[in-house]
């Protein structure tokens, strides 16, 4: 089938980018041609984004910190190489009606992952539940579609509208597990649970992305992987990177960190997407508040501790940790880190996590499948 992929615009999120990779080299593998819808940021995230570039650019200036534009420039430049490599892209996407859709000929439109459903991040929340596509004879699939929270972010009047587009759907899966019921509660719709994208591929996948030169035996290292940084997470890098005598490194996922952040990050690394992936391939010890980062500390079997972020989604750390009962490896401050320290650096029995991710890896492939068959 030729299917066309919604899912958050593709700019410098190394996990954004990677789930939207992962999931076009399944759906390939399973015989279908696949391109990616290439979205414009929605111009109420176009606003922040400016915003918090002008209060940085500021605080640079008056503080007098030295803004190293160079790597900022390449860290957008590795990531858009990645993409442009990798992931196939329809032509850029201007008009939420998608009336440019129609030279592809699409058969089935699938919806996922990352965030998609969650109103804040997605303005224009109607793409998301295939607004467009009502008078055309399609498949229309949601594949782990997250609304990030477990609270109901919706206004009446979206719920009311988003439920009867997405009762028109073929199949629905969400990412979470507290998702399945949120669909139940207010669209009155049966979804199912299924992985993320990501951890459909394997780890010898993502392997074989890495340059080979790249993959050498290293010293050892504990890999610190952020979206925010704060005193707490400092404190956390540290008395983790001395236990295990590890050399610390500290990687925000913003080529524009929060203005704080200067103070805390000794060594800022821009990588490729490549590269990042081999950060979890060699580190001994993984540090992330990020949800993607806890996918990579599991697919390439790493200790790590997990950072939560309730600002950004505290459920989807819980479903992903709870799937393979590591939830102890939640922690939300750097007192919470102290009283559990003797447990988080405890190794992960990872013949349970392997044989618990095959068998959902498994189901999740299957979903797919049942969701693109023909229909009788």
């Amino acid at each position: 089938m030729r299917i066309c992929i919604l899912t958050q615009p593709l700019k410098v999120n190394y996990g954004g980018i990677l789930q939207a990779y992962a999931l076009q080299a399944t759906l390939r593998k399973l015989g279908h041609q696949v391109w990616t819808e290439d979205r414009l940021e929605d111009t109420a995230t176009l606003k922040r984004s400016l915003y918090l570039r002008i209060k940085n650019f500021l605080y640079i200036l008056i503080k007098k910190r030295k803004c190293i534009i160079k790597n900022k420039t390449a860290y957008r430049a590795f990531t858009y190489q990645f993409i442009n490599s990798h992931i196939r892209l329809t032509a850029i996407s201007q008009s939420h009606t998608k009336e440019m859709f129609s030279q592809y000929g699409f058969e089935a439109y699938i919806v996922g992952s990352d965030q998609v459903w969650r109103p804040v991040y997605s303005p224009f929340l109607y793409n998301y539940f295939l607004d467009f596509t009502k008078n055309d004879s399609v498949k229309r699939i949601s594949y782990a579609a997250s609304f990030g929270s477990d609270e109901w972010e919706f206004t009446p009047e979206d719920t009311v509208y988003c439920a009867s587009l997405l009762k028109k759907f073929d199949a629905v899966s969400v990412r979470e597990k507290t998702a399945v019921q949120l669909c139940k509660t207010y669209f009155g719709v049966d979804a199912v649970h299924t992985l993320d994208p990501t951890l459909l591929l394997t780890k010898e996948d993502y392997l074989s992305l890495i340059p080979k030169k790249s993959i050498r035996n290293c010293p050892k290292y504990c890999m610190a992987y952020f979206l925010d940084v704060n005193t707490d997470k400092y404190n956390i890098i540290r008395d983790i990177s001395e236990h295990l005598q590890c050399k610390g490194k500290t990687i925000t996922i913003s080529p524009t960190p929060p203005p704080k952040a200067w103070d805390f990050i000794k060594n800022h690394y821009y990588l490729s997407v490549e590269n990042w992936l081999n950060q979890f391939n060699q580190a001994s010890f993984v540090i992330t508040d990020s949800f993607h980062g806890c996918v990579f500390a599991l697919l390439f079997n790493k200790p790590f501790v997990a950072i939560d972020s309730k600002r950004r989604g505290s459920a989807r750390f819980q479903s992903i940790l709870g799937l393979f009962d590591l939830q102890d490896r939640l922690i939300n401050s750097y007192d919470d880190f102290l009283r559990k320290k003797t447990e988080l650096l405890t190794p992960i029995d990872y013949n349970h996590v392997n044989a618990v991710l095959a068998i959902k890896r498994a189901e999740s492939i299957s979903f797919l499948k049942s969701a693109l068959a023909p229909s009788i």
